[in-house]
């Protein structure tokens, strides 16, 4: 019990009251202090200012922390569009590669037409020719109705196949 008094004496004073031992307790009162009053004051204000720091600290660690998520959101949001327009630019070069081939198969089927149309163009002069050869010659047997027709048929002919 004496080891509890001796430390009781170092303890607070609501701890010596609760020790019980053969040492008799005073309690003395102290006179009221202006200057203990103030600095209990400043402490409490002081005290209610850290409370209020710490919870707008609180509240900005959640925008914070809201604004994280949302980065976070926009980040796979962007990563999704990187993706897309990934597959969008393969897409456009199939596209192109194949349209490039089109073109290659249209350019040669102008020239097979530009090719047809010179061989008919000169199978068309060569039947004026023939047909000419035809009615400037004298050969007998053909009816003067004949000869006519053919006459007629020339410019016919060549205005048809737009020969000169």
């Amino acid at each position: 019990m004496r080891v509890l008094a001796r430390i009781g004496k170092f303890m607070s004073f609501s701890f010596v009251l609760l020790v019980e031992g053969p040492y008799p307790v005073k309690i003395l009162s102290m006179p009221f202090d202006k200057l203990m009053l103030v600095y209990v004051i400043v402490t409490a204000i002081a005290a209610i200012a850290a409370v209020v720091t710490l919870l707008t600290i609180r509240g900005q660690l959640q925008v914070t922390r809201n604004q994280l998520k949302q980065m976070e959101e926009a980040g796979k949001q962007t990563e999704a569009l990187i993706n897309q327009a990934s597959a969008q630019s393969t897409a456009l070069l199939v596209a192109a590669r194949a349209a490039e081939s089109n073109a290659e198969a249209a350019h040669a089927q102008v020239v097979q037409f530009r090719a047809v149309a010179e061989a008919a163009e000169k199978s068309a002069k060569a039947a004026v020719r023939n047909t000419e050869a035809l009615v400037n010659s004298d050969v007998h047997g053909f009816s003067p109705r004949f000869s006519q027709i053919l006459q007629v048929l020339i410019p016919m002919l060549k205005s048809l196949f737009l020969i000169r």
